[in-house]
């Protein structure tokens, strides 16, 4: 593989953001001998086709690199197919990639340690994803990188021999349903609810390659290589993304003023495995920054047999009942109907089910409450003769 890997950038309608982007990508000394994919995706909207061109503009108004290809598309694929279908064929073509999207920042040091790492590393089956990005946090670490368990998307790269175990259906995810510990694992030890994002990728409700490649990950038993001190910073969370709000801890981080792109060598772990208190560390920042815990746990085991003959509704026709739905297809639970209060949804179907008033199910019926409104609903049910735990369940 060439010393230098390609590198891909995905952009959209951000011009802006797009050539901060690209001036700091040039100012990688690196830059000047590598291969730079613009993958320019399409518009949704008839309004949006003033700042998509005005972003293509910016892609060609330079050369941002040694060899710059663009590639338009003429319709909106959205940002996972567009990345989805981009890495791909990149990896096949040249067996390595470095991904970008229109809103990062790059210390000059970015491309150094990404095609180091991708060098080291290029023959270990374990070592599936390299990031320029790191969380901010103090890590007690002499290394200039180290490995975690986990993965971001904010500049990162690969292999083909990884990519080809990208499984975009995530099979085999009813286990976190069915292994409490192991879905504590892949929410990084309770510390972000990655399951979530999971049901809701499933579900419809959002569009990710990233918890898909995560979920790959996981799988596999891969981990990622960071470096110690962040290469990048996202200042694309400002409110003008498609998928990112603005977080205002994220959007204060600076990056490495480049200690790595001075030193000689950059000095890699001796092995890949991952410290537990540096994880614990990073599981502790998404606590306290997110706040996006799971807890939403079901004792199947046990609801199969309470279930066992009895019809079963979904009391909540939004969002999460949506991802409950999900989330007991995949267990093999089936679900009858979804119930709702809202009167003018009583003649619609969702996921192929009827949604149905609540007066029109029959006695028998188990309800799992998924609906915000879940202590009203649960005195209705009380009102009407119905036990919890006997006939009902809330699912957060």
């Amino acid at each position: 593989m060439n010393a230098y890997a390609p590198i891909a950038l995905f952009v959209y309608k951000r011009p802006n953001h797009t050539r901060k982007t690209l001036e700091s990508l040039r100012r990688c000394p690196e830059a000047a001998e590598s291969e730079l994919f613009v993958f320019c995706d399409g518009p949704k909207a008839e309004d949006d086709g003033a700042a998509i061109q005005e972003t293509r503009q910016v892609v060609r108004e330079q050369s941002w690199c040694k060899e710059v290809t663009v590639i338009e598309s003429d319709h909106n694929r959205g940002l996972a197919a567009s990345v989805i279908g981009g890495v791909t064929e990149i990896v096949n073509r040249f067996g390595q990639v470095i991904v970008l999207e229109d809103d990062l920042r790059l210390s000059p040091a970015f491309l150094r340690f990404m095609n180091a790492s991708l060098a080291r590393y290029s023959d270990d089956p374990k070592v599936m994803h390299v990031s320029g990005y790191m969380h901010p946090i103090d890590v007690a670490w002499a290394k200039d990188a180290l490995f975690l368990p986990i993965m971001s998307s904010w500049g990162w790269a690969t292999w083909k021999r990884a990519w080809d175990r990208f499984d975009p259906d995530c099979a085999g995810v009813e286990r976190l349903f069915l292994d409490h510990g192991l879905r504590r694992a892949f929410d990084i030890d309770d510390g972000y609810s990655q399951t979530t994002m999971l049901l809701r990728q499933l579900s419809g409700q959002i569009d990710s390659w990233a918890i898909r490649w995560y979920w790959s990950m996981f799988t596999h038993g891969g981990v990622s290589l960071f470096p110690k001190n962040s290469l990048v910073v996202n200042r694309g969370m400002d409110g003008t993304g498609t998928h990112c709000a603005a977080i205002d801890s994220v959007q204060e981080q600076r990056i490495d003023g480049g200690a790595i792109g001075r030193k000689e060598t950059i000095d890699f772990p001796e092995t890949t495995e991952w410290d537990p208190v540096i994880f614990e560390q990073v599981s502790a920042f998404f606590r306290r920054t997110y706040g996006h815990y799971w807890t939403g746990d079901l004792d199947i085991a046990s609801l199969r047999t309470q279930l066992l003959g009895r019809p079963v509704a979904i009391f909540g026709s939004g969002s999460l009942g949506r991802q409950l739905y999900t989330l007991l297809k995949k267990v093999g639970v089936p679900v009858n109907c979804y119930v709702d209060n809202d009167r003018s949804k009583w003649k619609e179907t969702l996921d192929g089910l009827p949604i149905q008033s609540p007066d029109a199910v029959g006695r028998e019926t188990f309800f799992f409450i998924a609906s915000s409104w879940k202590q009203e609903i649960a005195a209705q049910l009380t009102g009407a003769g119905y036990s919890e735990k006997k006939d009902f369940l809330c699912w957060n």
